[in-house]
């Protein structure tokens, strides 16, 4: 039911780096076929408890009565009690596909990896190259793979991938990081990122050159950036013209931690920031027919600033418990 403390610790490093768990769909059928075994086994050992139980008592109804339950309605209850744990979504969950049959068949014939040495691994091969293939789709081109299947997945000191499923990764650009059980990911991977704190982050980060670098983005991405923003946060009918004057960065609203194939560790931060604007807009209309014969009606226009609460989404690169820079990925006002 996965109430260990190393799940616990585990979706803590899910959420502290934005991280998500995926499965491959025959992982998830074998998991459901697994529960179903170990229900009807344990029901009837319960029965066989309880004819135990009434050799020994002059009074058989004290026993309670055994619970109905059937497999097929609390395997799928299990499998949605998986998917909530672990916020698994549909899009988290893997396809096997009909074009892997042929290569499932020549590893199993060659005794390739990490087919058995029996050939009879073929749910392992379906799952190889179920990961391989998402890897290669994914925008990091890593992920990390636990299964206690040492003998097939891992080299000879079970710390790492086997040698020759490395060697296809390296063939393919691609990075599958292979811990044994979930505590050995906590123990050589997780605690990386310890050092990377909201308070670590704060320390080394330079937040007056940082609001400097506000200023430029917002006026960099031309007036009508701000002029947008301006006009939907204060109903003003803005002129064309505004302008970030002042940028006061003065919090972190909360980050998430990534290390890229480099080593480089990518944090995506949101900070808190108060921005002051200046700005023109309409005012009222009049008549310039009562000021000055010959012209029609006009408008007024009339210059203002005001200060705007904004979240500003940053990319910060960290190596060497250093940043060595930064950029900008949005700003909300």
């Amino acid at each position: 039911m996965l109430r260990s403390s190393d799940f616990e610790i585990l979706l803590d490093y899910l959420r502290r780096t934005d991280s998500s768990i995926y499965f491959p769909q025959i992982v998830l059928d074998e998991i459901k076929e697994l529960h179903k075994r170990t229900l009807r086994e344990r029901l009837l050992n319960l029965s066989k408890a309880n004819n135990n139980l009434k050799l020994l008592l002059t009074d058989e109804s004290k026993i309670t009565s055994q619970p109905k339950l059937n497999e097929d309605v609390e395997s799928d209850l299990y499998i949605e009690f998986i998917k909530k744990k672990l916020k698994i979504t549909e899009r988290n969950i893997l396809p096997s596909k009909d074009s892997y049959l042929a290569e499932v068949t020549k590893r199993a014939i060659k005794r390739e990896k990490p087919s058995g040495e029996d050939g009879q691994g073929f749910r392992d091969t379906i799952i190889w190259l179920t990961i391989k293939d998402f890897c290669i789709k994914s925008k990091e081109k890593q992920i990390t793979f636990i299964s206690n299947n040492d003998k097939d997945f891992a080299n000879a000191d079970k710390s790492e991938l086997h040698d020759s499923l490395a060697k296809e990764c390296n063939a393919l650009g691609i990075k599958i990081n292979y811990f044994k059980t979930i505590r050995d990911f906590i123990d050589k991977h997780s605690v990386k990122i310890d050092f990377i704190t909201e308070e670590w982050l704060w320390e080394k980060f330079d937040i007056e050159a940082f609001n400097d670098y506000v200023l430029d983005f917002l006026n960099g991405k031309g007036t009508d950036f701000l002029t947008d923003r301006i006009s939907r946060k204060t109903e003003h009918d803005c002129s064309g013209y505004s302008r970030a004057t002042h940028a006061n960065t003065y919090s972190i609203y909360n980050f998430s931690v990534y290390e890229m194939l480099d080593g480089t560790y990518a944090v995506n931060v949101t900070f808190s920031c108060e921005i002051e604007v200046e700005y023109e807009y309409y005012g009222h209309e009049y008549d310039y027919r009562e000021v000055h014969s010959g012209f029609g009606p006009g408008r007024h226009i009339e210059y203002t600033h005001q200060y705007f609460d904004t979240e500003i989404y940053a990319s910060i690169n960290v190596k060497d418990k250093d940043i060595i820079d930064y950029e900008i990925d949005g700003i909300y006002i």
